[in-house]
């Protein structure tokens, strides 16, 4: 499984997006992470978490997560360097869905 955090600079500095690509669910997966509010798991204000083989592009991964924020946040855009990567690792790590 692979997971990539990043830091939206449009966003409060205590906030994260994580990425990753599950093979063993085959699909592509988010969180959004408040560090303010704790350090560890409780700090998940927004966790994608779809159906098994539901998300199969980072483009779609960035819709939907966009969908899930709704007005909570503004909203993210992942990255060029870690949508390749993504890609990248769902290549490498496959799936076994």
């Amino acid at each position: 499984m692979s997971q990539h955090e990043f830091y939206p600079k449009h966003l409060r500095e205590s906030i994260s997006v994580v990425v990753g690509w599950d093979p063993a669910l085959g699909t592509y997966y988010a969180q959004i992470r408040d560090y303010k509010i704790s350090q560890d798991d409780d700090c998940v204000i927004i966790w994608l978490t779809p159906a098994p083989g539901e998300i199969q592009t980072v483009k779609q991964l960035e819709k939907l997560l966009n969908q899930r924020i709704g007005d909570k946040i503004l909203a993210v855009r992942i990255p060029w360097h870690l949508r390749w990567q993504l890609t990248k690792n769902k290549k490498i790590e496959g799936s076994a869905w």
